[in-house]
């Protein structure tokens, strides 16, 4: 049987910004955003939203997951999975917000994502390496809890470079790394490897509207740089 691949998006472009030639490369994959609900309208903008070009009233979380929409079915993939947790910007005052914080958010990531990974039977997964954005390192910890653990669901993980935040903020990649010892883990062997399709990618980019209009030329630059990946695997101990 075929291999079922999944990319854990923190929020509603990750996915596709940092893996999109790789999801057109393994057609059926499935992007499953993480931080993909919200208000239903927002009665203030934040700056990103007013950046992106919403007004007062807007349903900003529908706009942006038909944004999505559209990017998974240009590279040919499953249809998305947008879960319901709320980004950072939407989890404090005025937005109304009344769901986990912290550790609690964590474990629930990580309990949605056993879940939705056993029913889509997915057996090779990449999450985001976890960084500049604390989103990122949300999702790196819920993944690196669901690693550690051994049950029904055996899935073999891959640990993706986030694009473009690798080349805007090298420092980043290294202190993500260093959290990946700090939880026991590495990223081994050769990265994962496939053709370049730098022009579906950016087909595919380019379907993110408001994020092209907040982030310019910034977002366009994951088209350029080349996707990494590499295995997730466990440390050995010294002895």
């Amino acid at each position: 049987m075929p291999s079922r691949l999944a990319v854990i998006s923190p929020h509603l472009d990750d996915g596709v910004l940092s893996c999109g030639e790789l999801i057109f490369a393994n057609p059926g994959s499935v992007v499953v955003s993480v931080f993909a609900g919200g208000p239903n309208d927002v009665s203030w903008l934040t700056p990103c939203d007013n950046a992106s070009g919403f007004a007062l009233g807007d349903d900003v979380v529908s706009a942006r997951r038909a944004e999505d929409i559209a990017a998974s079915q240009l590279l040919g993939a499953a249809a998305p999975i947008q879960l319901d947790f709320w980004e950072s910007q939407y989890r404090d005052p005025p937005f109304d917000y009344r769901g986990p914080f912290g550790t609690n958010l964590v474990n629930a990531i990580a309990d949605t994502l056993h879940h939705v990974l056993a029913d889509q039977s997915i057996d090779k997964a990449l999450a985001p390496l976890g960084m500049q954005h604390e989103d990122h390192r949300d999702v790196r910890r819920a993944v690196l809890a669901l690693a550690a653990q051994s049950g029904e669901v055996e899935v073999d993980w891959w640990m993706y470079d986030e694009l473009p935040y690798r080349e805007e903020f090298p420092s980043e990649r290294q202190k993500a790394t260093e959290s990946l010892a700090n939880a026991g883990f590495e990223r081994g062997g050769l990265p994962l490897s496939h053709e370049r399709h730098v022009g579906a990618k950016k087909r595919a980019v380019l379907c993110y509207r408001s994020q092209v209009k907040s982030l310019g030329d910034c977002i366009l630059k994951a088209v350029q740089y080349p996707e990494t990946a590499n295995r997730l695997v466990r440390m050995k101990a010294s002895s």
